[in-house]
Order: structure tokens, then C-alpha cells, then sequence
């Protein structure tokens, strides 16, 4: 096993800081169009133009630079079993979570946009 870069680690930090910090100010931001801001920061505004312009760009570039040195160290024997570890890494946490825990309570609050038809309800009492 390769040694650890500790340069992209903190490239990988600098970016996960700017996330978060990006979503705590996102409702002073007045390009959200999903609620509407009651106090006006015209400051964290712009910071969080800035971010969204850094942070995704950021996070591509660290993920393709550690992909190729991981195809390079030959950690990936082939592309199914690598495709198969990326799933159950990724994508299978992200689908339990999203299906168990933050759609049922988006469903439940009435987020905007995740309303169901009264169909839907009667259909899901009908189950039991």
C-alpha cells in the first residue's frame, strides 16, 4: 500500500470545510430559490457565490487525481470488482439513506417539492 498524500488530505479537508460552511450560510443567499431569506447579508452572499464555484471543481479534481493513482497502484484488479467496491462505498449508503431516513421525513414535513398525491397515501394504508 502507497503512502498517504498528506497534501490531498488537506485539500480533501479545505474542501469539506467549505461545504459545510457553504450550507450553513446558504440561507442568507439570495440565489436559493427554495426559501425565501428574511435577513439580507450581502457579504455571505457573495461568499457563497465564491464557494460554489470552488467546491465542486475542488472535490472533481481530488477524486480524478486519487483515481489515477489508484488504476496506477493496480489496487483496481478489474473494473467490475473496482465498479462493485465504489457502489458499496458510495452509492449503497447513499440510497439507504436517502430512501430510510431523508425521504420519509422530507414526506412527512411537506417539503416543498416532495408532496404526494392523496392516491399515493390510500395506496400506502392499503398495504397492511
Amino acid at each position: 500500500m502507497g503512502k498517504k498524500r498528506e497534501d490531498i488530505v488537506n485539500i480533501r479537508a479545505l474542501a469539506i470545510m467549505l461545504v459545510a460552511f457553504g450550507h450553513s450560510i446558504i440561507i442568507y443567499s439570495s440565489g436559493w430559490n427554495l426559501y425565501s431569506t428574511t435577513v439580507q447579508a450581502p457579504l455571505l452572499d457573495h461568499v457563497k457565490n465564491v464557494i460554489n464555484m470552488l467546491q465542486m471543481p475542488l472535490f472533481f479534481s481530488v477524486s480524478g487525481f486519487c483515481l489515477v493513482f489508484t488504476l496506477k497502484r493496480g489496487d483496481a484488479l478489474n473494473a467490475r470488482a473496482f465498479l462493485w467496491s465504489k457502489f458499496r462505498r458510495v452509492l449503497l449508503p447513499f440510497l439507504i439513506i436517502g430512501c430510510c431516513w431523508m425521504l420519509p421525513i422530507r414526506l412527512l414535513l411537506g417539503y416543498p417539492g416532495y408532496e404526494l398525491h392523496p392516491d399515493c397515501w390510500t395506496a400506502i394504508m392499503q398495504i397492511r
